[in-house]
């Protein structure tokens, strides 16, 4: 069943009635948890890993299919991107500061454009300074001040309201696609993508792929051969799926000294396949 969750958690509460041992450890403040809190996380997964292991053990071998796509492709496929996570991807760290410090600046002017784009009215009446990764900010600025046009609202005024009341009671959306269709109605919407795309930039590729590579130069990604309703394998940490197109980012990624990177194509492959 593609729409069931294969994570460890949900599959231990729906076959062991496991409660969210996971509370209370925190992994996104810098520090890790208490040494007795993670022995008793960590025994719990094993234990439950263990059991589950038992349970499809036994479904598996039932259906002679089942069991082998298990043998011949998902298990030597895991062995695969096991030497890839641990083998990890080259950074070109040097060329990566580079390419941090250029963009950390063009985004910084964009930021200065952007202020001054500002009416000094608007701006004396705000309570704080401009944050222009506001929404709330950006949409008093474009919908209240500007009166750029409004091209869709929030998801949760589309779920909240009736389609005749959203006009009147709706909360205009600043998501990407908006404001992307937005594009020529006024300087601070042309400005504003520009910063967006590298303020992205930066956030997403190359401040984390920075801290990711900071031990050997490579970025240890974690795959996932089942983590999708496609089947398709998906990654993440970084996300390689989604790397922005172009050389900026891209060309970040290389061979290390002494290697080569050759590039392969398999024109329609899954059509030959099939």
């Amino acid at each position: 069943n593609e729409n069931m969750s294969v994570s460890l958690k949900p599959l231990a509460r729906m076959y062991f009635g496991a409660g969210n041992y996971e509370e209370g450890m925190d992994w996104n403040r810098g520090g890790i948890p208490p040494l007795d809190d993670l022995l008793f996380y960590c025994g719990q997964d094993c234990c439950y890993t263990r059991g589950l292991r038992d349970i499809f053990k036994t479904k598996i071998q039932a259906d002679d299919g089942l069991h082998r796509i298990l043998k011949y492709i998902l298990i030597p496929a895991s062995e695969v991107f096991s030497k890839v996570e641990a083998t990890g991807i080259y950074v070109d760290r040097e060329r990566l500061q580079v390419r941090t410090e250029k963009t950390t600046k063009s985004r910084d002017a964009l930021v200065v454009e952007l202020n001054a784009l500002v009416p000094a009215k608007f701006r004396a009446a705000l309570e704080g300074d401009i944050n222009w990764n506001s929404t709330a900010f950006l949409r008093k600025l474009l919908y209240g001040e500007l009166k750029v046009p409004v091209l869709d609202y929030t998801e949760g005024t589309k779920k909240k309201l009736p389609r005749e009341e959203w006009k009147t009671k709706g909360i205009p959306s600043t998501a990407e696609p908006v404001i992307k269709g937005l594009r020529g109605t006024h300087k601070v919407v042309d400005t504003l993508l520009k910063y967006r795309e590298l303020d992205k930039r930066l956030n997403t590729f190359f401040v984390p792929w920075e801290e990711w590579s900071r031990t050997d130069s490579h970025l240890h990604a974690s795959y996932n051969i089942c983590g999708t309703v496609t089947g398709r394998p998906s990654c993440h940490d970084p996300n390689f799926q989604q790397t922005e197109r172009g050389e900026e980012v891209r060309g970040v990624i290389g061979a290390p000294p002494g290697f080569s990177l050759i590039v392969v194509d398999l024109h329609q492959a899954e059509i030959w396949a099939a």
